[in-house]
C-alpha cells in the first residue's frame, strides 16, 4: 500500500512540474501603443528616464547638461536637448503637485519630443487611444487633439496649419512618454 501511495505522489508531482512548466514571456513594452512608425521608446537613449522616480539630476547624467531651446509646444523657451537630429527633447520634472504624494516631487513625470520636421498623423491608426482636442485661449491658431492610452503615451496633433508654415493639420505636434494610470493611482493623495 505504501508503495502505491509512493508511485501515485511521484506520478502526480511528475505530471504536475511536467505540466506546469511555461515558456518564457516575452517583456511587455512599456509604451505598447506606440504607432509602428514612431517606435523610438526601446532604443531611445532617455528609455532609462522612469517617471516618478528619476530626477533632474539622472537625466543630466544621461543626457547631459540642457540648454534654453524654443519650445513650439509651449511657445517659450524652456531648457531642454537639440542633439537628437531629428527631435527637440524635453525632461519634465514634477514641482508641488497637490493630487500627488510629495514622494515624486522632483522626479521626472514626462519626456516629451517635438519633432524638426514635419511627421503626418493624417490616416494614423488611434483606436487604441482616448482623445481630447484643446486651443489656446492666447493664440487661435493654437490647437489640437491629443490622443493619449493607459500606459502614458501621448500624441499631439496639430488641428490646423502654423503661420509660420512649418507644420500642417494633421502633423505630429509632440509624442509625450509619461507615466501609466496605475503608476500615478499608486502615488494619489
Amino acid at each position: 500500500m505504501n508503495k502505491l501511495i509512493i508511485i501515485f505522489v511521484i506520478t502526480f508531482v511528475a505530471l504536475v512540474v511536467g505540466t506546469g512548466k511555461t515558456e518564457p514571456q516575452s517583456k511587455q513594452p512599456r509604451y505598447p501603443n506606440e504607432l509602428p512608425n514612431l517606435r523610438l521608446y526601446q532604443d531611445a537613449r532617455w528609455n532609462a528616464l522612469k517617471p516618478y522616480i528619476s530626477t533632474f539630476d539622472d537625466g543630466v547624467k544621461l543626457l547631459g547638461e540642457p540648454v534654453r531651446l524654443f519650445d513650439y509646444r509651449l511657445q517659450r523657451y524652456d531648457w531642454g536637448y537639440d542633439s537628437d537630429p531629428d527631435w527637440t527633447i524635453f525632461v519634465d520634472v514634477l514641482g508641488s503637485d497637490p493630487d500627488l504624494t510629495d514622494s515624486v516631487r522632483g522626479r521626472v513625470v514626462h519626456v516629451y519630443l517635438n519633432p524638426k520636421k514635419r511627421i503626418s498623423l493624417v490616416g494614423a491608426d488611434f483606436s487604441a487611444f482616448k482623445s481630447y482636442s484643446y486651443t489656446d485661449s492666447r493664440d487661435p491658431n493654437v490647437g489640437g487633439t491629443v490622443y493619449y492610452d493607459k500606459f502614458g503615451l501621448r500624441y499631439s496633433v496639430y488641428a490646423k496649419d502654423r503661420p509660420d508654415g512649418r507644420f500642417h493639420a494633421g502633423d505630429l505636434e509632440s509624442i509625450i512618454y509619461g507615466p501609466s494610470e496605475e503608476e500615478t493611482a499608486k502615488y494619489r493623495r
